[in-house]
C-alpha cells in the first residue's frame, strides 16, 4: 500500500503573541484546568496546530482530536493504547510547534508562516468548538459537553460536513481534561500517529540546531525537515505498522 503523506500540523495564527498562555511543547506549562468551565474556555480559544478528522468508534459517538502545543494539557487517556496514541501525538505537535518558535525568533514570523506553509497539505478544521451552554456536571469527578466540527466527511474524503460531538471530561490529578480515545479506528488518524512516531525526534533536534544558529537561512531548515524527519516515515514501515496495529484490535 502506498500512502501520500499527510502534514496533519497547521498553525492557527503562527507566533501569535496571545498563544503563549497556551504553553509550548509538552513541557507542561499550563496550569490544570480547576472546573469543566475552564477547561472548555481555554479549548475555545486556544492556539490549534491542527486536527485528526473526526471518526465513530463501533456503537460510540464521533471523536475529534485537535492538536495542541500542548496535547497533555487538554486531553487524558482512558487505556493503554489511547495512551500510547495520545504521548506519540503530544511528542509530535510539540516538536513541531518548537520548530515554527525557532525559525520565527530566527527569521522572523513571515518566514516562519511562509516556510511551514510550503510544508502543508492538511488543513484545519473550520467552527470547531464546545458549547458552553450544554455542559453537564454527573459529579465531582465527570461531566460531559456537546460540541461540533466542520471536517471532511470520512478520511480523505473532500466533501465537508458537519459532525455533532460529545466531549467527556473527568477530574484527574492534573485536573479537568477531556477523554482521549485511542485513533486504532481512523485511517488519517493511525498515519498521524505513525508520523508523529517516526519524526518527533528528529524535529526536536533540528528546533534546537536552529536554536543555535547551525543554519543561515530557513530553506536549509525546510529541507533537513524534508529529506531526514519526515523520510524516517516510509510507507513499507508504515504499512507493517498500521498492521500490527490491527492485530492489537
Amino acid at each position: 500500500m502506498i500512502v501520500s503523506l499527510i502534514c496533519i500540523i497547521i498553525p492557527a495564527c503562527l507566533g501569535c503573541e496571545s498563544s503563549k498562555q497556551y504553553g509550548v511543547g509538552v513541557r507542561g506549562e499550563i496550569p490544570g484546568f480547576q472546573d469543566p468551565e475552564s477547561l472548555i474556555k481555554s479549548y475555545n480559544r486556544a492556539f490549534t496546530m491542527g486536527h485528526v478528522p473526526p471518526y465513530q468508534a463501533a456503537g460510540e459517538d464521533y471523536f475529534f482530536v485537535r492538536l495542541f502545543p500542548d496535547m497533555t494539557a487538554y486531553y487524558t487517556s482512558r487505556d493503554a493504547p489511547s495512551r500510547s496514541d495520545l504521548e506519540l501525538l503530544a511528542a509530535g505537535s510539540g516538536s513541531m510547534f518548537d520548530l515554527l518558535m525557532s525559525i520565527r525568533k530566527a527569521w522572523g514570523r513571515a518566514v516562519a508562516t511562509r516556510a511551514y506553509e510550503s510544508w502543508v497539505l492538511f488543513s484545519s478544521p473550520a467552527d470547531d468548538r464546545i458549547d458552553l451552554s450544554t455542559l453537564q456536571i454527573i459529579d465531582g469527578e465527570n461531566a460531559i459537553a456537546h460540541g461540533h466540527v466542520t471536517s471532511a466527511v470520512s478520511d480523505f474524503a473532500s466533501e465537508m460536513k458537519r459532525h455533532d460531538l460529545t466531549y467527556v471530561m473527568v477530574k484527574t490529578e492534573g485536573g479537568w481534561k477531556i477523554v482521549f480515545h485511542d485513533l486504532h479506528k481512523s485511517f488519517v488518524g493511525t498515519i498521524a500517529v505513525y508520523i508523529c512516531k517516526q519524526s518527533a525526534g528528529c524535529i526536536k533536534d533540528l528546533a534546537a540546531e536552529v536554536d543555535q544558529g547551525q543554519y543561515a537561512f530557513a530553506e536549509q531548515v525546510e529541507a533537513v525537515f524534508k529529506e531526514q524527519c519526515l523520510s524516517k516515515s516510509k510507507n513499507e514501515d508504515m504499512d507493517v505498522w498500521m498492521r500490527s496495529r490491527m492485530l492489537e484490535e
